[in-house]
């Protein structure tokens, strides 16, 4: 940007402003505004990298800007940010960060730059906000495999957890699609399971909303895909409440419970039991004459289980 400390500053606040609507951020980005901001980011004053980061952050929301964030060398001066910043700057440059990581190769750069780190400790300690843009952000990291061991390994598990237990709902929201993802490794989803988040999600289960029930749902059958999970969700008494959503849930909820009871059937005798006596097998006869082809392919093989194992079906 050309002008004066003052004028540079006036311009990345309008810039602000002006990112706030869709149809802008193209035409800002069209005329070569991507640059100057980053430049202010690594050079501005204090003031300067508050606005700039702001602007970056409405900005990212436009998936071809966010490519060229990222071009600019975007990511890894927010990255430095959200480290050093004062709170607003962090909030800021987190922010963009949350948008900037829908696009899975800008999350590769993410996780390149060490700014994993950053959002861990962000979800740790920081504000409401930025632990609601932190976790988003690691939610957003968490499809690709490569970097969920890094997220284990910086110390991710403990926070998601935490905000499952006492976030805001928007928190816990992104908190149980992290969770959900990451457990799709089977190392990290051992750490996640000795640390009590399979407590954690199933509590939440009782008392959430439709919309997070499902995905809590989805969560627990990635940890039934495994000896260990199928144990603790019948130790921590997850059969009740996923039987209560195949009973009455939506049509979606129905769906993942009767994958996670499928999983669970095959464990041993004792959680086989546990299942008829919750009334899962008139349930699942029902699943299979009538629900989604994907509802029937699931229990049927539930039953398969059921049967196989210790109990009689009628």
């Amino acid at each position: 940007m050309v002008g004066s400390a003052e004028q540079k500053e006036t311009a990345a606040g309008v810039l602000v402003d002006l990112a706030k609507h869709d149809e802008t951020r193209s035409e800002i980005a069209r005329v070569g505004g991507i640059a100057p901001l980053v430049g202010l980011l690594a050079t501005g004053t204090n003031a300067q990298r508050g606005y700039a980061a702001s602007a970056l952050m409405n900005l990212a929301s436009n998936d071809a800007v966010a490519v060229e964030i990222s071009h600019e060398g975007g990511v890894a001066l927010l990255i430095d940010l959200a480290w050093k910043g004062n709170d607003q700057q962090k909030t800021s440059a987190v922010g963009a960060l949350a948008n900037l990581a829908f696009n899975d190769s800008i999350g590769a750069e993410i996780a390149r730059c060490k700014g994993v780190g950053a959002l861990v400790v962000l979800m740790r300690t920081g504000s409401e906000q930025q632990k609601g843009y932190a976790v988003g952000t690691l939610r957003n990291l968490t499809v690709n495999d490569d970097i969920r061991a890094e997220l284990a390994h910086e110390g991710a598990v403990d926070p998601l957890i935490k905000l499952i237990k006492s976030g805001t709902d928007q928190q816990k929201e992104s908190a149980v699609g992290a969770l959900t993802n990451l457990s799709i490794n089977d190392a990290v989803r051992s750490e996640i399971l000795s640390k009590g988040g399979v407590a954690a999600l199933l509590e939440l289960l009782r008392m959430g909303t439709d919309e997070l029930n499902e995905k809590i749902a989805g969560a627990l059958g990635n940890f039934a895909n495994s000896d260990e999970g199928r144990m603790e969700i019948a130790r921590e008494g997850g059969i009740a409440p996923l039987v209560a959503l195949l009973r009455a849930g939506s049509e979606q909820q129905k769906g993942y419970a009767t994958d996670t009871i499928r999983n669970l059937a095959k464990s041993n005798d004792k959680i086989r039991a546990e299942l008829v006596r919750e009334g899962t097998v008139p349930l699942l006869k029902n699943l299979s004459r009538s629900g989604s082809e994907r509802q029937k392919e699931s229990a049927a093989r539930a039953l398969q289980q059921l049967n196989g194992g210790c109990c009689i079906l009628m």
